[in-house]
């Protein structure tokens, strides 16, 4: 492992934790605005009967928010670090005091739970959505299911890649072709290489832990791919006009 840079200094990002607040409370803002705004429109425009479809619209529409900065937050904190800052930041974003851990826990429990997270809110939702005829007609609702699902999917392969990364920078696992020390672009590759083809492509994955979290990244990415896009893409098909 290189040594790390005498001025190096970790992120305040890049605990997940610390992203997945800020990320909140960003979007509890946007909701109480559009909220506002929304209702306002709808009671001038005397059509209180859709506030329901709304509200179920603009919750849909603030969660793939939340999911887009969280994706956009973990991108910026770890895209252009070399490996020695790399390797100097995951062990000091590893929680270990008992409030780091308790934020942790509350804010969706770390990288790989945001992925499992929304993968079942996005699977929940589509499902909901494509065996419900009145929602499914809807064009509002159709185009924020899309968006769910498109930043759900962001969010489980940045998710893993920062996984793969500290699980590759704390105990190894992962052996990449070249001779560059790998970076988080790197691990991003993998993760997208999975989610798209189910295979690790050119990385060798030389251990059984780490084989194990691949196996867990599959497993998402076939809901994702096999099962939640179906679903979707059978909703849009059976659309109409509202």
């Amino acid at each position: 492992m290189s040594p790390a840079p005498p001025a190096a200094r970790v992120p305040w990002l890049a605990p997940d934790a610390r992203r997945a607040w800020v990320a909140l409370l960003a979007t509890v803002p946007a909701s109480l605005v559009a909220g506002f705004v929304i209702g306002f429109v709808l009671a001038r425009t005397d059509r209180l009967d859709l506030v329901d479809r709304v509200q179920f619209d603009l919750f849909l529409g603030l969660m793939a928010l939340f999911f887009l900065l969280y994706a956009v937050l973990t991108w910026w904190v770890f895209h252009r670090r070399d490996r020695a800052e790399l390797e100097h930041l995951v062990p000091a974003t590893t929680p270990r005091a008992r409030w780091a851990r308790v934020s942790l826990v509350l804010s969706g429990g770390g990288s790989t739970s945001w992925s499992s997270t929304a993968a079942l809110f996005a699977l929940g939702v589509v499902v909901y959505v494509a065996f419900t005829p009145a929602i499914r007609t809807t064009t509002s609702t159709l185009l924020v299911c899309v968006a769910l699902v498109v930043t759900g999917w962001a969010v489980v392969a940045i998710s893993f890649a920062v996984h793969y990364l500290r699980s590759d920078v704390s105990l190894g696992g992962l052996e990449f072709p070249g001779d560059e020390p790998p970076v988080f672009g790197d691990y991003l590759y993998l993760a997208l290489q999975i989610s798209t083809t189910h295979s690790s492509s050119d990385v060798s994955v030389t251990t059984r832990r780490m084989r194990r979290q691949v196996t867990r990244q599959t497993l998402i990415a076939f809901v994702f791919n096999s099962v939640i896009i179906a679903l979707l893409v059978s909703a849009l098909l059976l659309a109409s006009p509202a």
